[in-house]
């Protein structure tokens, strides 16, 4: 593993920073399907999409940073999002209750059966946006404006460093995404650049992730994963939300082959 000494951009001590990873390089390895044909993930970016094993890395975080934010969230989350070959823990785990809420085109199931995961959820979500805006410099091809959390990083920092709790101007909404179309996608973090408030959303096998930063009580804070009233996880068909639309149109200029390219025919 290559280090370079620097200033941690979490716990902000000078030591020797590891390669962290935008988003976990575990991914790679869980969800590539065994069989023929192309292995390569479609990557989602602000302009394009591409098949491609490249993975967004470089030295942002310390050693000990960087297994915090394994423990708190990506272990359990990558154990719990879509993996390959139909095993989906959090969507089998949703298929053993009913929904407290339900429409066509999607169901809301409470979040308090999953226990742990819940919050693990929600500090993986988070965590992903703020090293995504505090690591701009390190991917700056990942996002076209620089430092979008502006003060929200600062303020997200004890937090994350599990000496403060989440603060209340901060919310998660986590979808499970149905096996409508094929799950093996990555899309790096995207959202507006200023504005209150603000959602941020990025998509893993199997999940969409939204984290709103700013902005008073209303709807989606009461009902969303961290949600004041109730907490809930949405189960959702992905060609419902705009942004897969969006994706689609990119993932169609990068010539998708295969079943991909089947599915979004």
């Amino acid at each position: 593993m290559a280090f370079l000494n620097g200033i941690c951009a979490l716990c902000q001590a000078s030591t020797h920073l590891q390669s962290s990873h935008l988003l976990p390089k575990s991914l790679y390895r869980y969800i590539r399907a065994k069989g023929g044909g192309d292995k390569s993930l479609i990557h989602v970016g602000q302009h394009a999409a591409f098949r491609s094993d490249k993975q967004y890395a470089g030295h942002l975080l310390c050693t000990s940073c960087e297994q915090l934010f394994s423990t708190n969230g990506e272990e359990p989350v990558l154990s719990a999002c879509y993996r390959g070959q139909g095993f989906f823990a959090l969507a089998q785990a949703l298929a053993t209750h009913r929904p407290i809420c339900q429409t066509n085109d999607l169901a809301f199931y409470d979040a308090q059966p999953l226990g742990a995961l819940a919050e693990q959820l929600a500090y993986f979500g988070i965590s992903i946006i703020w090293r995504w805006s505090a690591g701009h410099h390190v991917w700056p091809e990942s996002t076209r404006y620089p430092r979008r959390l502006g003060k929200y990083e600062d303020l997200l920092r004890p937090y994350l460093l599990g000496q403060a709790s989440r603060p209340g101007s901060i919310n998660v909404w986590v979808e499970v995404l149905r096996p409508t179309v094929p799950l093996e996608l990555l899309a790096l973090p995207a959202g507006p650049d200023h504005g209150t408030p603000r959602d941020y959303e990025f998509w893993i096998p199997g999940l969409r992730f939204v984290v709103r930063v700013g902005g008073g009580a209303d709807e989606v804070s009461r009902v969303c994963l961290t949600g004041s009233t109730i907490q809930t996880l949405c189960q959702v068909d992905p060609r419902e939300r705009r942004s897969f639309a969006a994706i689609v149109g990119l993932v169609r200029g990068a010539d998708p082959k295969g079943r991909l390219a089947t599915a979004l025919r």
